[in-house]
């Protein structure tokens, strides 16, 4: 039996492997993360944008794209190991004493992803 060690594995394999290593407790933890973290839109139909109501900017300019949300919370989730959905430590190589949000993640991974496919 091969063993895979998880260290030598990187980007999207890397997060594969160990979420299935995760089972039905990982699983739960990804339908939770894409439940509470509002960047699906429910309804089709257009908002009319309100100046006595909040703006939803991440929705609203789809700051983070719908297709890719699921691929960004198996990535949390693998890095996740309490399942808090706080990220506490130095995962995105930002100061120890910042915690981060699944929203948070998405909206740094996607902003790393269009400024990777610029360069």
């Amino acid at each position: 039996m091969l063993i895979l060690e998880v260290f030598a594995i990187k980007g999207l394999r890397r997060v594969n492997v160990l979420f299935k290593r995760g089972g039905s407790a990982a699983r739960r933890h990804l339908l939770r993360l894409l439940e509470e973290c509002n960047l699906l839109e429910k309804s089709t139909s257009k908002k009319i944008l309100d100046e006595t109501e909040g703006i939803d900017f991440l929705n609203h300019y789809r700051l983070v794209d719908p297709d890719k949300i699921e691929n960004y919370a198996r990535a949390f989730v693998v890095e996740d190991s309490d399942f808090d959905t706080i990220l506490k430590s130095d995962v995105l190589h930002i100061d120890e004493a910042t915690e981060v949000s699944f929203r948070m993640f998405a909206v740094i991974s996607a902003l790393c992803e269009r400024v990777t496919s610029l360069e």
